[in-house]
């Protein structure tokens, strides 16, 4: 990442020098070598933001049974998973298992919703298991298909769509470009108005990697029945992706 900073700031202050006519140029000199007696220093920051459209993503869903007999809830809960499972990898959609994962699984028994005697212990009448998972869709032009299959595998919940990038290191050092290209673009206009001499870069600090996935919640089955959710139509939101860099700037 450093290689990257140095090397986007050569590029960028050498481009903007020609355009602008400036004095503002890259120093490979440390601050430490610089006489700070007879020098001033500029420090600013520099931001971008770029917004990209997402290219995977991966779906979180449940299944949960209620049964008397514990065992008989997993036993069910199981069978559901099984199916899911064996129907996704059967399709056309590059699904693998290594693609469907847990998330949790939780059990807890049930009691009587009568009103209780706290004198007596009360009466457990069934027993709720549920199981969470994730599917990673790598190609996300397959993800309705997906999620039309989860639901009509028996998939009762749908809980999010998370949207992500298989190369975020890329998008993100093009943010990191931008912010660069901010500051020095500031240092430009500071050096214009205030007739600085001999501006040079002399430090750059890059901030926090700013990556924010979108998360698109979803309205469980239970909820939607009969409005048609076995034939959803997803569409997915690109992403913001922030650069952040300090800078310092000396001049004389």
């Amino acid at each position: 990442m450093k290689n990257l900073i140095k090397k986007a700031t050569l590029l960028l202050v050498a481009s903007l020098m020609i355009a602008t006519n400036s004095t503002v140029y890259a120093s490979t000199k440390s601050l430490a070598t610089v006489n700070t007696s007879d020098v001033g220093t500029l420090n600013l920051t520099g931001s971008s933001v770029i917004s990209v459209a997402p290219d995977v993503a991966s779906v979180s869903f449940s299944v949960s049974n209620r049964n008397a007999n514990m065992a008989t809830a997993i036993n069910e809960t199981n069978a559901t998973i099984e199916t899911i499972k064996s129907t996704l990898v059967k399709s056309n959609l590059n699904i693998s298992l290594d693609n469907i994962t847990t998330s949790w699984f939780n059990t807890y028994p049930e009691y009587s919703r009568q009103e209780r005697d706290y004198n007596k212990q009360a009466t457990i009448i069934g027993y709720v298991v549920s199981h969470q998972m994730s599917v990673s869709v790598d190609n996300i032009e397959n993800l309705n298909d997906v999620i039309n299959i989860l639901v009509d595998s028996g998939a009762e919940n749908l809980n999010n769509v998370n949207y992500s990038l298989k190369n975020k290191e890329e998008a993100y050092n093009k943010a990191l470009e931008l912010a660069i290209a901010n500051a020095v673009s500031k240092a430009n206009t500071l050096t214009k108005l205030l007739n600085l001499q001999n501006v040079r870069l002399t430090n750059i600090n890059e901030s926090n990697n700013n990556y924010y996935p979108d998360t698109f919640a979803m309205e469980s089955k239970a909820m939607s029945d009969g409005m048609g959710i076995s034939d959803v139509n997803v569409l997915p939101k690109n992403i913001e992706i922030r650069g952040f860099v300090n800078t310092t700037f000396t001049y004389n």
